[in-house]
C-alpha cells in the first residue's frame, strides 16, 4: 500500500550536540535540570501537541542514550497522554551536526515502513514550547492542496514569560517551528537536517501569514538562545491590549489565564531597552 504522506513532529530533549552548544552529558542528565525541562515539557509542549485537532501524526522527542532511569520511567507514562508520542533514546550529535539524528530517524524508521509514502512532512518544535491546537491540521491542509516541496513557517506567533505570565506578540518569517515537506527519495533530509535560519535553497520557502498566531516560544531563564524582543509595529499592542485580545492560553492546550493589564510587561520592556543599549 503506498500512502500519500506521513507527518511527525520532531523534538530534541536532552541532545548533546557536539558542534553547537557547549553543553555536556553531565550537564543535560544532571536532575535540576531534567526537572526544569519537564515541567515546562509537561506545562507547555506536551499538552499543546496530545490537543492537536488532527492526530494524523507521530510525534518522535529524542533523548539522548544516558538519560536516567528514572526520568525514562516517567518517560514512558507520556504514551497514556498523548498516543502519538514515541521516544527514542540516540548518542551525541557529531561535527557533522544532525547526520546521526537523519539517519537514525529516515533509515531506522522511515525506512522500515511497511506503508511507504509519497512525501514526508517533518515538524520541528523545542520541548518548552506550543503549537496552536490547529497547527498540523492546517500544515497539512496546506500540504493537500498543493503536493511539493517546500519549507512552510507561520510568520504570526506569541512570546511568553511564565515568571511574569506576561504575553506578547512575535513576527518571524523564519521560526524555529517550521516544516519541511519532501518527496520519500534515497535523499531524505527531514527538518532537523537545517538550521531554521538557515533554510536550503533547494526547497521552496512558504511564509503563511494568517492572524492567528500558530505557535507559542516560552521564554524562561534557562533559554540557551531565545530572548525577549518588541517589535515596532506591535508595540501598542504589547504593552496595552494583549490582555484583552487573549483571555487565556486555550488555543495551544493550556491552561493559564492572562489578565487583562499586567504591569510586569513594562518591566519585560524596560529590561529589554536595557539590552539593547548594553549590547550596542
Amino acid at each position: 500500500m503506498n500512502t500519500l504522506f506521513k507527518h511527525f513532529i520532531l523534538t530534541r530533549f536532552n541532545i548533546v550536540d557536539e558542534s553547537g552548544y557547549e553543553v555536556s552529558y553531565d550537564y543535560v542528565n544532571n536532575d535540576e535540570y531534567l526537572s526544569e525541562r519537564f515541567r515546562l515539557f509537561e506545562l507547555f509542549c506536551l499538552p499543546s501537541v496530545s490537543g492537536q485537532t488532527n492526530k494524523n501524526f507521530t510525534w518522535f522527542v529524542l533523548f539522548n542514550d544516558k538519560l536516567p532511569e528514572k526520568w525514562k520511567k516517567k518517560v514512558e507514562n507520556y504514551k497514556q497522554i498523548c498516543p502519538n508520542f514515541e521516544q527514542r533514546y540516540i548518542n551525541s550529535i557529531p561535527e557533522n551536526k544532525w547526520n546521526n539524528v537523519l539517519n537514525f530517524f529516515a533509515i531506522n524508521e522511515l525506512k522500515s515502513l511497511e506503508d511507504k509514502p509519497q512525501y514526508l512532512i517533518t515538524t520541528r518544535i523545542d520541548n518548552d514550547d506550543a503549537f496552536n491546537l490547529s497547527f498540523i491540521d492546517s500544515i497539512q491542509k496546506y500540504f493537500l492542496k498543493n503536493q511539493e516541496d517546500a519549507i512552510i513557517n507561520y510568520k504570526n506567533g506569541l512570546q511568553y514569560i511564565p515568571k511574569y505570565n506576561v504575553l506578547k506578540n512575535s513576527t518571524s518569517p523564519q521560526s524555529h517551528f517550521n516544516t519541511l515537506i519532501e518527496k520519500n527519495t534515497e535523499n531524505l533530509r527531514t527538518v532537523l537536517s537545517f538550521s531554521h535560519s538557515e533554510c536550503p535553497e533547494s526547497f521552496k520557502s512558504v511564509c503563511l501569514k494568517g492572524k492567528t498566531p500558530m505557535w507559542l516560544e516560552t521564554i524562561h531563564s534557562t533559554n540557551i538562545v531565545n530572548n525577549v524582543f518588541f517589535q515596532t509595529k506591535n508595540l501598542i499592542n504589547d504593552l496595552f491590549l494583549i490582555g484583552f485580545k487573549y483571555k487565556n492560553l486555550n488555543n495551544f492546550g493550556i491552561k493559564k489565564d492572562i489578565k487583562r493589564f499586567n504591569i510586569y510587561i513594562w518591566k519585560v520592556f524596560f529590561e529589554y531597552i536595557f539590552r539593547k543599549i548594553i549590547d550596542k
